[in-house]
């Protein structure tokens, strides 16, 4: 049987199967890595998780920034994704504008498991980020850098004179954008 055009219905068949299989195939090939298998964590674009900590043992008198009080955060990071995540994580600590800039931690590697979860609070930004070389962490940030969607959660508690608060907050990432530095 001819079909209008002058091509059979087998010839048809076949040139949409080989199409079918021409699409899978390609999906497949650009999302294989150096080990052969398909895995989310070389093909992402890279995401940052930028999260606001407050390591505060104790806020003297109220000319400060914050009520006086103890101040403390605790970061979250839980793995959702079917294979092993590897991330960094550093903190920056942020100073008042007329002071000089903060100290940047050294960088540290890591993976997350499968469904698995870490919490960074402040004694480890302190003692592994910083290495225990600074006496009080203070205010900054902690950054997450993959290349896979993780969870992300900072839990913030403050105990004032007034009271005690906790807050709990959904970290979104975001694509890192390179900016010419202003200053060094």
């Amino acid at each position: 049987m001819t079909v209008r055009n002058g091509y059979n219905r087998y010839t048809v068949a076949a040139l949409a199967a080989l199409l079918v299989l021409a699409v899978g195939l390609g999906f497949l090939w650009g999302r294989q890595t150096s080990g052969g298998s398909t895995s989310a964590a070389t093909t992402s674009p890279s995401l940052l998780y930028v999260v606001k900590f407050v390591c505060v043992p104790e806020v003297g008198p109220a000319a400060g920034a914050v009520v006086p009080g103890t101040y403390k955060t605790a970061i979250n990071v839980h793995n959702p994704n079917p294979d092993p995540v590897p991330f960094t994580k550093k903190a920056v600590i942020a100073k008042s504008e007329d002071l000089s800039r903060g100290p940047i931690s050294t960088i540290k590697n890591l993976t997350l498991n499968p469904d698995k979860a870490l919490e960074i609070d402040c004694a480890d930004i302190k003692n592994v980020l910083f290495a225990g070389k600074t006496q009080a962490v203070g205010k900054g940030f902690v950054v997450i850098e993959t290349s896979v969607q993780l969870d992300v959660v900072s839990v913030n508690t403050q105990l004032t004179t007034v009271g005690s608060s906790e807050e709990v907050e959904y970290i979104q990432p975001t694509e890192p954008t390179i900016i010419a530095a202003a200053e060094q």
